[in-house]
């Protein structure tokens, strides 16, 4: 069992008048003692606070760690998208989301079973008689993708609004990533119809369900730079359905769509 801070403090003090220890080696190891304690009083999860208290204790205690994480030139935060994804498990229980997250480790266990069991002599092959198993790092990813849902579920309950907004664009960021990945790997073990009831029509389908307003706004805004989800970074396409115009007769699109060449060059009529 670890000593606490305080019973070794009480050591310290014994040691001092002791006169076995001196008065600035016993100074030192208290400063270490009390900047220890108070960050790890900074990490705790509070099972009483709000989800979105939660989220944003952990945020401060990471920026009391990391000052220089903002940069005031820019006006933008630095945090890496790893870091985010660290900041949000910090701010739960770890009963959070528990049947998901053993879900997808018992998932990941059996997939490297099944690779080891495919030619143990190998130490373990993609290709075997249990067929095609994904190598371990594509399955670690589609593990993180599914640790991504439990993350984005505490966005959610939070309420945008509530969540830092560059926490939110730099957890954005690696869950896009994360998820582009994760469409582009299970193309070689689902079929086009089992692609598409779990990710939608494409990678970017499967991307767009871990943008949050608040993310993607953060990231258009540049308080966050993003590294991966460089797409949500970009202003919306103009739209002419946005024209208000557009909808008029005379519009120059409405005009178009009317003409007989129009009609003709692609079979309408």
């Amino acid at each position: 069992m670890t000593p606490s801070p305080a019973y070794v403090l009480g050591v310290l003090d014994t040691l001092v008048k002791a006169g076995e220890v001196s008065p600035a080696y016993a100074a030192g190891v208290a400063d270490v003692l009390v900047k220890e304690a108070a960050a790890a009083s900074s990490s705790w999860y509070n099972p009483f606070d709000t989800q979105a208290e939660n989220i944003q204790q952990q945020w401060n205690a990471y920026a009391d760690r990391n000052p220089g994480s903002y940069n005031f030139a820019t006006g933008q935060s630095t945090i890496d998208p790893e870091e985010a994804a660290r900041v949000m498990d910090k701010a739960r229980v770890f009963t959070y989301g528990f049947g998901d997250k053993a879900s997808a480790n018992m998932a990941h266990w059996w997939n490297n079973t099944k690779r080891f069991l495919n030619n143990p002599f190998s130490g373990g092959s993609n290709e075997g008689w249990l067929g095609k198993t994904m190598s371990p790092e594509e399955s670690s990813r589609l593990r993180e993708y599914e640790y991504n849902k439990i993350r984005l579920k505490q966005l959610q309950e939070a309420g945008g609004a509530n969540v830092p907004a560059a926490l939110q664009a730099a957890l954005q960021d690696k869950m896009v990533r994360d998820a582009k990945y994760v469409y582009r790997d299970q193309q070689n073990y689902m079929s086009p119809e089992e692609l598409k009831a779990r990710f939608g029509e494409d990678e970017n389908d499967a991307a767009a369900q871990f943008r949050t307003p608040e993310g993607t706004a953060a990231m258009r805004g540049g308080s966050y730079k993003p590294k991966y989800d460089t797409q949500s970074a970009k202003p919306p396409a103009p739209s002419i359905n946005n024209n208000p115009l557009a909808h008029m007769y005379g519009n120059k699109d409405r005009n178009k769509l009317f003409t007989r060449s129009f009609r003709n060059g692609l079979g309408m009529y």
